[in-house]
Parts: C-alpha cells; sequence; structure tokens
C-alpha cells in the first residue's frame, strides 16, 4: 500500500470514529435488593415506551446490577419480575440525550404464593452518575413555548453561560469562546463547516426532540471545540401516531407607522413567513416506523431608494 493510500486510510477510520462517537441513545442501570438489602441474582429487567420498537430488558448480575443500553430517549416503564418475588413495575424514567440514568436501588418483596401486581408510581430522579462532563440537556417541551430564534443552535441560548454571536455565520458563544469555536452535530452527522468552523445547516426547532450542549469536560475526540458542542436529534416515528401544524409571520404591520418627513422615503412593505407541519407513526408496530417533515420559509421586502423618481425592488 502506497503513502498516500495509507494517509487516506487514516482519515477515513479518524472521521469514521468521530461520528460513531456521537450518541444519540440513553442508558438505563440499576440495582435490585431484597428486603434485606441483598442483591437479587438473575432477576428479570424489561423496559417499554412509546418511542422503543418492541420490548427490552437485561437480568441481574451477581451484584444485583442490570444495565440496559442505547435506549431511544423517552419516558419508559420498567418491569422486574422474579420467581421467588412479587413483580414490581416503575413508571415515568425519563431518559435523556446522552446520559446514564440510574434507578437506585429497587426492592423486591419475597412472595410465598402469587399475588397481584405492584404498581409504583412517582418518578425516579433522572441523574447521570457516570460522567463528569458539563452537559444540559434540553428538550421540546422546555423550549418550544420559549421566544427564541427559528434556528435549532439558538436554542442552546436558553443557557446561562450562552448567548448570540453576532457575526455574520451565526453560531452561539459558549463561556467566552466565540461561535466559531464550536462544533454542531444533527443525529450523530456533523454539520459544523470545515472552512471556518461555523454553521452550515439550517434546522427550525420544530422538528428537534432534544438537544444536548456541552461546555466542558468532554472527551478528547472534540479536539477542535474550544467552545461547546452542540449535539441534537430529531423526531422519529413510534408505536403511537403523531403529528404538528405550526406557523410564524413577521411583518411590517407589527411596527409603528413612522413619521416621514419631506424627502424622506415611505415604509416599504416586508414579510417573513414559513408554514410547517410534522408526522410520525407506525408502518407495522414494533417494526417499521416512519416521519416526514416539511417547513418552506419565504421572504419578501420592499424598497423605496430616493433618486431620480422611487425606486422599488
Amino acid at each position: 500500500m502506497g503513502k498516500g493510500s495509507m494517509v487516506l486510510l487514516v482519515c477515513i477510520i479518524a472521521g469514521l470514529q468521530d461520528t460513531l462517537a456521537q450518541s444519540t441513545t440513553a442508558n438505563l442501570e440499576g440495582w435490585i435488593l431484597d428486603a434485606k438489602n441483598q442483591p437479587v441474582i438473575e432477576a428479570i429487567v424489561q423496559v417499554s415506551s412509546p418511542d422503543l420498537q418492541g420490548v427490552r430488558g437485561t437480568i441481574t448480575d451477581e451484584h444485583g446490577y442490570f444495565r440496559i443500553p442505547a435506549l431511544p430517549v423517552g419516558i419508559y416503564s420498567a418491569g422486574i419480575s422474579h420467581v421467588s418475588y412479587q413483580q414490581v413495575t416503575i413508571k415515568g424514567i425519563r431518559l435523556r440525550l446522552g446520559q446514564t440514568i440510574t434507578v437506585g436501588g429497587i426492592h423486591m418483596m419475597e412472595q410465598a404464593i402469587t399475588t397481584n401486581e405492584v404498581v409504583v408510581s412517582g418518578s425516579k430522579p433522572a441523574m447521570d452518575v457516570r460522567s463528569s462532563a458539563d452537559d444540559q440537556v434540553l428538550t421540546a417541551s422546555e423550549f418550544r413555548q420559549l421566544p427564541i430564534e427559528r434556528n435549532y443552535f439558538h436554542i442552546a441560548e436558553l443557557l446561562p453561560n450562552a448567548n448570540a454571536s453576532y457575526k455574520s455565520d451565526g453560531g452561539t458563544n459558549f463561556a467566552g469562546a466565540t461561535g466559531e469555536e464550536n462544533r454542531y452535530f444533527i443525529d450523530r452527522s456533523e454539520v459544523t463547516g470545515v472552512e471556518m468552523g461555523v454553521l452550515r445547516y439550517d434546522l427550525p426547532y420544530n422538528f428537534v426532540r432534544e438537544v444536548e450542549i456541552r461546555t466542558g469536560g468532554y472527551q478528547a475526540e472534540y479536539q477542535s471545540a474550544l467552545g461547546g458542542v452542540v449535539n441534537t436529534i430529531t423526531y422519529s416515528g413510534s408505536n403511537e401516531f403523531h403529528s404538528s401544524i405550526f406557523g410564524f409571520l413577521t411583518n411590517n404591520d407589527f411596527s409603528k407607522a413612522p413619521r416621514l418627513s419631506a424627502g424622506q422615503p415611505p415604509k416599504g412593505d416586508y414579510g417573513n413567513y414559513d408554514i410547517g407541519f410534522g408526522l410520525g407513526g407506525p408502518i407495522l408496530k414494533d417494526r417499521l416506523w416512519y416521519y416526514v417533515a416539511y417547513d418552506p420559509s419565504v421572504v419578501f421586502e420592499d424598497v423605496y431608494v430616493n433618486g431620480p423618481g422611487m425606486q422599488s425592488s
């Protein structure tokens, strides 16, 4: 193999490793214990969610520990069963993008006869105890009602250590770094511009499900990120049908009419609007899903310029 081919191969491998490092899922872990705080070995743990195809599960080890990796983000229910113990169900477990959520120690009661299922209502605290990175995750339910710009990267400006970059190429300033010193990912694919490190894709936040922002403590694989890493996932299908429709409008009717002086041109016409929709659901339940989205944008402006007669453009 020639020297040029070897260099090309190394670049391809490095690019693949960088892409595969981006997380689009979450993990769930915990411990199953008996009434005496002893581990319950080989307890069956199964999780389900409207955002998960089918059911995922595992069994506990000799320490009563279980871990279910690579779960799509969403709200989950976990069922724990063992031949010698009463079945336990935990609902409302919130899995967030890129995090390992620990449900802690779950206790099971011994049973001598078959009893009814025990349902535990309430939610477990969502904490990632395995990462020291400065991670913050914003979900659609948190940002869709707030007054932010339409493009997805403006979501990060809701954080206390971020603010808008007023350079022409946009971006967000994190902790004193400029918008040109970040890295951006959408559904695991990097969308950072290779020339100057600026944004190269627009994405309305209506199609965004969660955004993970890392501003410190992240791995060496983000070698060119001096500010932050913005990891975004979009909506996908599920076992439940869901849809949305939205519209946004800005024009000069929202501004007060100015007072005109002699020789001053009149206010021109201006409009900026977009109307879109998202639609998702199952084709084959637990096997094949779909999600489609569309959002055309229209901008028009009429400007009057003083000169030999009024000119309109």
